[in-house]
């Protein structure tokens, strides 16, 4: 099978989530999408596709059939190129009404009907196929694919006012309610415009993100010369310089040079970060005051920054699960409200007087001087008011603004059901190296027998396969010391069981002490007398053995530091209710000395990721929901398991980790911040669905009564849509301490 693609493109004539769920339901069905996420708040969607089963053009056509235009990013339309038009539709729709509304406000309304008396249907006219067009295109198109959405009650609603006006022509004499089909259209796109514009707010931390990547870069090449490129044409291998008070173009290593960089963009960090070289520095950062050499890592599309970028407006589609609840009524909804709607006209048609009779003992007053205009007006208002824009933006808004407020304290929230797992977490499992320790071990002491000059090599040799920080440690010593690897073949690396490889016909093991003598490899009594002061300190071991003779012939010890933010985290997040443990494959000595020294009481020390693994199941089968924390290294199968699982992030390969929320910068101080941005938005999300209920249970029965205008309905309708919006972005601005 070929290549799998992920694209994100941007999409126009979406006005609801009703368009966002009938593109989301077509598409997916194609075969070789294998996953697509529909965000109506950025009006975007993510597409993962095999490009040899369907091809790009192919789903592009399926959604012009439905009246929705796919663009791929880098060739998309300007946010400000879309309002623009937005504008003009509403400027123009206003102008026609005005022509309607300016003469009744201004008692005329009779003179120009008598003067004039095809003007109310010649301007509702063009005021609804002219500016309306767009929503009675997205309502026809929504009618013949089963999915219909509030464009197509808003059509319905203002096609049935303006043959009102019609109806006289034929002889069937009832009021003209021309003024009121033009209104519906006018109010709707003015409501969408304002919509579009807090939308647009939401969404502006992502574009403001995309702002911090340079366009230029100052290539090195072969021969010495420097040329000014595009950011896009780096490639992988270059060298480029970066002078002082310029962006970093892209992710990659300092070969020369030192300087400081704002990273803050990314990590929420506002000091400066020192970088010298082998340090790696990330596009988009500013070189704050040095000249530098880079070799660059990772082109413009696959940096840290693009990452980020990517997985924001990726988290931003996602469900949550108490969004099923929205969702599935707003499946309904239309078909609902259409029947309620057929219901009021009926009702007020065979029983004209029921409702002003009954409603004047509560003091309401009604004009009943038409029967069939006062059941039109009550089922054009059912029409309107009905609003499952305010269901259907509840969650995505709340989680929209949640995840940009998370991304700005270096939080990444990649899945958006974490959002609401995190709000119900009982134990928090920590993984110890790079997690609760600084995760950066350096060699203390090496051990052996007969002298290391060939062994420490072979060792060496063996590393160089492995990502573990041990291994990395193994690496930087032997670069300071000016030790040279071996070249080993039939090289296997078994993530928390050890890595073998074959030097000279003679197969070699390195492991911890644990996986050593599960090996049943020997360990000679000196050479554990020799061990036993590291084991005292608590220190990190490594052995290395041949496996010809089984016997140990060279360990390692390593120290890694305590993280700072570590003590303060562990009893902020005590203080949230949250029980702690430590789940580890580090050894008993090293293990408790470091829960010792953080209060945590339960610990559960050499692990191998399949026992780290049996360890969240365990938890979860006694009814804990059980969030992990781990490097993302050796724990995907715990993070993946974990009713939540949140990866300390390496800065180099976000993408790559299990994680449902990562840590950018791998803070502890990130980890409490999670949940309280978790806790914030699944607050938020509660809030906009209470509201929009509570919008639609006591608006809907005020219209079928009669108590609502329809144009008073269209508007109430709107500001019911703003206020989730508006409620959401107070979200963004949250401050969290």
């Amino acid at each position: 099978m070929s290549k799998h693609k992920s694209t994100i493109f941007t999409i126009t004539g979406m006005h609801c989530i009703a368009c966002a769920n009938r593109l989301e339901e077509k598409i997916k069905k194609l075969d070789g999408v294998t996953k697509i996420i529909v965000n109506f708040i950025s009006g975007s969607a993510a597409i993962d596709f095999y490009p040899s089963i369907v091809k790009e053009e192919d789903i592009i056509a399926i959604a012009n059939k439905m009246g929705f235009s796919l663009t791929p990013e880098s060739t998309t339309l300007s946010y400000e190129n879309t309002f623009n038009k937005e504008f003009i539709l509403v400027i123009i729709s206003w102008i026609l009404t005005s022509i309607l509304m300016i003469p009744m406000l201004l008692g005329y309304h009779h003179y120009m009907s008598t003067t004039f008396p095809y003007l109310g249907i010649i301007v509702a006219g063009a005021t609804i196929f002219i500016p309306g067009l767009p929503i009675v295109k997205s309502a026809t198109k929504s009618l013949f694919s089963g999915v219909m959405g509030m464009d197509f009650l808003i059509t319905l609603g203002a096609l049935a006012a303006w043959v009102s006006s019609l109806l006289p022509l034929f002889g069937i004499k009832i009021p003209d309610y021309s003024v009121t089909a033009s209104m519906l259209i006018t109010v709707n796109l003015t409501g969408r415009l304002l919509e579009s514009m807090a939308r647009g707010t939401a969404s502006k931390a992502i574009s403001a993100l995309a702002n911090f990547s340079g366009k230029y870069a100052h290539l090195v090449s072969t021969d010495g010369t420097v040329t000014e490129i595009l950011v896009q044409d780096l490639k992988i291998g270059d060298t480029i310089q970066v002078k002082s008070g310029e962006k970093i173009p892209t992710d990659g290593t300092i070969i020369e040079g030192r300087t400081s960089t704002d990273e803050s963009f990314l990590t929420g960090e506002s000091l400066p970060i020192e970088k010298k070289p082998g340090d790696y520095a990330y596009g988009g950062a500013i070189n704050l005051d040095g000249f530098i050499t880079m070799h660059v890592e990772r082109d413009s599309q696959n940096n840290m920054l693009a990452q980020t970028i990517k997985l924001i407006k990726e988290a931003q589609g996602t469900k949550v699960p108490i969004q099923i609840l929205a969702d599935n009524i707003t499946v309904i909804f239309v078909p609902i409200i259409l029947t309620i709607s057929f219901l009021s006209f009926a009702t007020w048609f065979a029983f004209p007087n029921f409702f002003p009779d009954t409603m004047s003992q509560f003091g309401f007053n009604y004009d009943t001087s038409s029967r069939f205009a006062s059941a039109l007006s009550a089922a054009i208002a059912v029409l309107v008011i009905a609003c499952p824009c305010a269901l259907g933006l509840a969650t995505p808004m709340a989680l929209v603004n949640g995840s940009t407020l998370g991304a700005k304290k270096g939080v990444l929230i990649r899945r958006g059901r974490a959002v609401q797992h995190l709000c119900d977490i009982d134990i928090i499992a920590l993984d110890k190296t790079g997690t609760l320790t600084i995760g950066k071990p350096k060699v203390t002491n090496i051990i052996s027998i007969d002298g290391h000059s060939e062994t420490l090599g072979i060792l060496v040799g063996l590393e160089k396969s492995s990502i573990h920080p041990i291994a990395h440690a193994v690496l930087t010593y032997a670069k300071e010391h000016h030790i040279e690897a071996k070249d080993l073949e039939h090289i296997t690396n078994n993530p928390g069981q050890g890595i073998q490889g074959t030097f000279d016909q003679i197969e070699w093991f390195a492991g911890s002490l644990k996986a050593t003598r599960e090996q049943e490899i020997t360990i000679s009594e000196e050479l554990q007398e020799m061990i036993g002061k590291q084991i005292a300190l608590h220190e990190t071991l490594v052995c290395l053995s041949n496996m010809h003779t089984k016997n140990c012939e060279l360990v390692l010890s390593f120290s890694d530091s305590l993280n700072p933010e570590a003590k303060e985290s562990m009893n902020q997040l005590k203080a949230m209710g949250k029980k702690i443990i430590m789940v580890t494959g580090d050894h008993k000595n090293a293990a408790h000395a470091v829960a010792k020294e953080l209060d945590i009481t339960s610990v559960m020390y050499e692990c191998s990721p399949k026992q780290k693994l049996e360890t969240i199941q365990s938890l979860q089968q006694q009814n804990y929901k059980v969030c992990f924390v781990g490097d993302g290294i050796n724990d995907a199968a715990a993070l993946e398991q974990a009713n939540v699982g949140i990866a300390m992030g390496t800065g180099t390969d976000i993408a790559a980790e299990s994680g449902d929320v990562i840590l950018v910068t791998g803070s502890l101080t990130s980890l409490v911040l999670s949940f309280k941005v978790a806790q914030a938005t699944f607050r938020k999300i509660k809030q906009n669905l209470f509201w929009a209920f509570f919008y639609n249970c006591v608006a809907i029965p005020a219209a079928f009564l009669g108590l609502l205008h329809p144009v008073t309905a269209e508007i109430a309708m709107t500001f019911s849509s703003l206020t989730v919006i508006g409620n959401s972005i107070l979200l963004s601005k949250k401050k969290l301490s």
